[in-house]
């Protein structure tokens, strides 16, 4: 209980490919998990950091429609271990600027799909 905290959005499985850019480069990578507040998405560059803004561009897939999205890099993970910069990486990134349409859409589909 002190540890833990209740997330605020529901969280679902999410199969969407991206395209991410921070004013310099772009990168392409795959959402795994989305909801209201942010996303789990895979990328092949692990020089990002948290705290960091990035755009995204969010493809249709998943009965998802495509949408754009301001976000912030809030953590990091190594997928499959360290084995160099560009080894793909799972991020959680915090939505800092959505529209309002579209968070509601993702509130309602994240009641209708599996949990992740």
């Amino acid at each position: 209980k002190e540890v833990f905290f209740r997330r605020r959005h529901r969280r679902a499985k999410f199969g969407g490919s991206i395209i991410v850019h921070d004013n310099k480069n772009v990168w392409k990578g795959h959402a795994v998990e989305i909801s209201a507040g942010g996303a789990g998405v895979i990328m092949d560059n692990s020089m990002l950091v948290p705290g960091q803004s990035l755009f995204l561009h969010f493809k249709p897939g998943d009965g998802v429609p495509p949408f754009n999205a301001v976000c912030e890099v809030v953590s990091k993970k190594f997928v499959g271990g360290v084995k160099d910069k560009n080894a793909p990486l799972m991020y959680g990134l915090k939505f800092k600027n959505i529209s309002s349409n579209t968070q509601k859409f993702l509130q309602d589909y994240a009641k209708t799909q599996e949990a992740a």
